[in-house]
């Protein structure tokens, strides 16, 4: 059945070569009950480590040669729904979530695994509602300061975000800083902490936190990077491992609390942009003093993006994913 449905595909890629426009709008077929499939002309020529697109899969990078043959490439996607594979009369048979795959033919099949270079895919993962991206222009600045009741005020420290992670074992965390203007090289203190939001006014007991400055060193700056290169260094990368020791470290020091499991897998980030003399100033030898006496307001706003990239891989004799042994490469930061 699947080697049919491959001759099928191959078949409607070589007919549509002659039809679809080089770098042209992608041809799509669309059913209520089955999903999306899409079929697009790539030019050989500037698809090598190119941003490209087609269909629903709207970012896909990779290299690879045309073996000698200087004809376009057919690109096809599908996103296919559970029940597409209802016909076996089997439900081991049957995937249990949406299907989603790509095909490339240059005149013939393409095989990923006979091609030394690496190629990437990114696919958007759906979020829940509190971890989306941060839109909220009143998000953009730190709270007003509250009045305590000797009528001093308390500064907020930081803009505090939380996401739900209840996969630290197996996904790391990206948290992504977008400013709505790099060229000045803005620097920000970022502060994440589970469970209970970090507190920068006093020291408390409720587990340690993590921190770092994004960029690292004001240094990276570089007028010369631009776009998701330039982005970069404005993401925070942590990994699974360090997720589980922050994790198991505030739930030990919050044990004599009484916690929904929502609670536990909060993960609380809050950021701020650095003055002018705190640049490149906090290192493990000298950490942001606390109580943090700094006082302003952010100069330059940041959007803010996050993604729990995963690593899983797939043997020929499995019937499922698996996880144990594989890391995600740190490399492959995610920026919207």
């Amino acid at each position: 059945m699947v080697a049919t449905f491959e001759y099928l595909n191959e078949a409607m890629a070589t007919a549509l070569h002659e039809v679809l426009i080089s770098g042209g709008p992608a041809l799509e077929f669309t059913s209520n009950n089955s999903g999306t499939v899409s079929f697009c002309r790539v030019d050989w020529s500037v698809i090598e480590d190119k941003q490209n697109s087609c269909g629903f899969l709207q970012s896909f990078i990779f290299n690879l040669s045309s073996n000698g043959s200087q004809s376009d490439f057919i690109i096809r996607t599908s996103n296919t729904t559970s029940d597409v594979y209802a016909f076996f009369g089997d439900s081991r048979e049957s995937p249990k979530s949406e299907l989603l795959s790509l095909s490339i033919y240059s005149m013939h099949g393409l095989n990923f695994s006979d091609e030394a270079s690496k190629f990437r895919i990114k696919l958007k993962k759906r979020l829940s509602e509190s971890n989306n991206s941060i839109n909220d222009e009143e998000q953009l600045y730190l709270p007003d300061p509250l009045v305590a009741i000797d009528g001093s005020l308390i500064h907020q420290s930081l803009i505090m975000h939380a996401f739900e992670v209840d996969d630290s074992d197996n996904s790391d965390f990206v948290f992504q800083l977008e400013p709505n203007e790099i060229s000045s090289c803005p620097q920000y203190l970022v502060i994440a902490r589970f469970v209970i939001p970090p507190n920068l006014r006093q020291l408390d007991d409720f587990g340690q936190f993590f921190w770092t400055m994004l960029p690292t060193s004001i240094s990276k700056c570089n007028s010369s990077k631009w776009g998701e290169e330039g982005l970069l260094d404005y993401a925070l990368y942590i990994q699974s491992s360090e997720l589980t020791n922050l994790k198991s470290d505030a739930i030990r020091r919050t044990r004599h609390m009484r916690l929904k499991a929502s609670e536990i897998n909060r993960l609380y980030i809050g950021y701020r942009e650095l003055t002018v003399e705190e640049q490149d100033l906090y290192n493990e030898i000298n950490p942001p003093p606390i109580p943090y006496r700094f006082t302003n307001q952010i100069n330059t706003t940041a959007r803010v993006f996050v993604s729990q990239p995963s690593c899983v891989y797939l043997h020929s004799r499995d019937d499922h994913w698996q996880t144990n042994g594989c890391q995600v490469n740190c490399s492959l930061r995610v920026v919207n």
